[in-house]
């Protein structure tokens, strides 16, 4: 999709390298109830880089996980 457009675009291949952490800033992929995410990482959030979506709420309730970060594009 175009939620993370213009840094990364519909189709693209990106690059991840696994870890369990990231520092608040950076993009990722991730796993929130179920469902997947390609994000940057804010506090208590995803954020997707067009603004045309809104932030997605991370809640101590949620079933919250981070498969790795994205590599520079």
């Amino acid at each position: 999709g175009d939620s993370m457009f213009p840094k990364l675009k519909d189709g693209q291949i990106i690059y991840i390298r696994q870890q369990q952490t990231l520092e608040i800033g950076e993009i990722g992929i991730f796993m929130l109830n179920g469902d997947a995410y390609c994000k940057l990482l804010a506090k208590n959030c995803l954020i997707s880089l067009n603004p045309k979506y809104s932030p997605i709420p991370v809640t101590e309730y949620d079933e919250f996980r981070v498969y790795g970060k994205v590599l520079e594009t």
